[in-house]
């Protein structure tokens, strides 16, 4: 998800900014509340007949672990090994349920056959039908975890919006993309 296909997935916040409130206080707002809803996303795919690590961030869309992540960043049909690596450390195992390469989606779930009984607690982003609608040079606050390297750490990317297209369906390109984070407007409004 290039980030920001407009599809079915929105989110109302309830956070209290107070007139004054600057994008990095939203932005940090955002973190408190969602932060651990971006995961990582490992598998492994056959690759021109060698096994190949993919990795990739993806985001919690509801509280059983669903994830939408780029389908570009996993371009194998053939992955095994998929799991997910929750902000707490936790490692679930998980499986493709549902691509749409035209919209660059992929869907992935915790697959319960391989957890057998194991819970965890999921954070997922809030979900309802509100759109906010951006502009050109508009201000966007994504969401993101870093690497391994810096211990997979929720971070902020300060960005803005250089291009909107309508069709098919609202998207928005943005001068920062980490394919399948969240993107918010400078008041904490889910864009996509």
């Amino acid at each position: 998800m290039n980030i920001f296909i407009h599809t079915s997935i929105f989110v109302a916040l309830a956070i209290t900014t107070g007139a004054a409130a600057t994008p990095q206080e939203i932005g940090n707002q955002l973190i408190e509340k969602y932060g651990d809803a971006v995961v990582t996303v490992q598998a492994v795919a056959e690759v021109r007949g060698r096994e190949r690590e993919l990795e990739s961030l993806g985001t919690m869309i509801d509280n059983a672990g669903t994830v939408v992540v780029a389908h570009s960043r996993f371009t194998s049909n053939e992955l095994s090994k998929v799991k997910l690596l929750l902000a707490d450390g936790s490692e679930v195992a998980a499986k493709v349920v549902l691509t749409d390469p035209d919209l660059d989606i992929a869907f992935i779930q915790p697959d319960l056959e391989a957890l057998d009984g194991e819970e965890f607690e999921f954070t997922s982003l809030a979900l309802n039908d509100k759109l906010v609608e951006l502009q050109a040079a508009d201000q966007v606050i994504i969401l993101s975890r870093e690497g391994e390297g810096f211990r997979r750490q929720s971070s902020l990317i300060l960005g803005s919006v250089e291009t909107v297209l309508d069709a098919p369906r609202r998207y928005y390109r943005t001068n920062r993309r980490p394919p399948g984070t969240p993107a918010f407007s400078v008041d904490g409004a889910f864009v996509g």
